[in-house]
Formats: C-alpha cells, structure tokens, sequence
C-alpha cells in the first residue's frame, strides 16, 4: 500500500504484530497499521522536539523508542492499549544531537551515538 505523507525521516516495523511507526521531521512518531489509511496514534516526546533522527522497538516489541536532534531519546511502552501518547521516560543523552540508538540485551540498557559540544 502506498501513502503519501510528507516529511518523514524514519520507518520501522513492530518486529511481530502488523504495526509500523513514522518519525518525522516535525518531531512526531506516529503508529500505523498495515492496511489502514490513518495513523492509529500520534507521539510526541516534547512540543518543542525538533526532528526525529531514528526510531526503534525492542526485540520483545513492548516498548519503542524516537532520537532527536535536539540529542534526546524518549521511550514508550507498547502494548494492547495504545492511549499514552506521553514518553515514560525523556534522557538528553548528547548536547547536539543522537543520531542513533539501540536497545541492548534485555531493553534495561541504550547505547547511542550523536554528538555533543565537548566532543563526548
């Protein structure tokens, strides 16, 4: 199915259940449904969140998570109710920008690259 929606910057599939999410240039992540012409829910890890850089589920699929170039990452929890568009949780993990970021083992741990004025 081909849609045309503007400015988005990243896709990822939910890696078991037919869902896929958009991040965009405006900052939003939104949830589709394959076969749907509408995203399910909007996401928004701050009004002020400049553009998504990457996004992720965990391998289990119970939580995603959205980098931006502001060098946040906010993470939500996914599951049968899909009602909270809020983070769970916002970390400034680079003073620039995160460019990128992944869940490690059991999803307790990130690691992620970006950039930050004092070169970190």
């Amino acid at each position: 199915m081909r849609r045309g929606v503007s400015g988005i910057k990243h896709v990822e599939c939910h890696p078991t259940v037919p869902y896929y999410l958009c991040g965009g240039e405006d900052g939003s992540v939104r949830l589709w449904e394959f076969g749907r012409n509408r995203p399910i829910s909007s996401h928004r890890a701050s009004r002020s969140a400049p553009g998504v850089t990457k996004i992720h589920f965990t391998a289990q699929g119970n939580k995603f998570g959205a980098s931006d170039m502001n060098g946040n990452v906010a993470l939500w929890q996914f599951g049968s109710s899909l009602t909270s568009t809020e983070p769970y949780v916002e970390v400034r993990c680079h003073s620039k920008c995160t460019n990128d970021f992944v869940f490690m083992s059991s999803s307790c741990f990130l690691a992620t690259a970006g950039h930050s004025a004092d070169g970190k």
